[in-house]
């Protein structure tokens, strides 16, 4: 059996909690007020600039009732992750620009390739 060691990625977590957190039409002080923690500690989450504690993981798969891997974003390895599902978890304006520049690149791809 293959040893996988998982890394904690705190953008991506980071990106997972306020993808949740829009789709239910939050602010960060409405999610901060459900879930009993402070608004600094969901925009840090949020940043990716502080990691998840066990405590407060739990509150939000409860709360959004998600797994732990869909908050920790971690998929089966053999598993790839598709472009739409990778842009699903991005802010509006960020998907909104990607897929802008995939379209582009799309239209384009004789030009670009040959």
């Amino acid at each position: 059996m293959e040893d996988i060691a998982m890394k904690y990625d705190g953008y991506q977590v980071g990106i997972v909690i306020k993808s949740l957190r829009i789709q239910r039409n939050l602010t960060k002080e409405a999610l901060a007020t459900e879930l009993g923690i402070s608004e600094s500690t969901i925009k840090k989450y949020e940043n990716g600039e502080r990691a998840l504690s066990i405590t407060n993981l739990f509150k939000i798969i409860d709360y959004f009732k998600v797994d732990a891997n869909t908050i920790l974003n971690v998929a089966e390895s053999k598993k790839e992750s598709s472009i739409d599902s990778r842009l699903e978890l991005m802010d509006c304006s960020k998907r909104a620009y990607f897929q802008k520049i995939f379209n582009e690149m799309l239209d384009n791809a004789e030009m670009l390739v040959s």
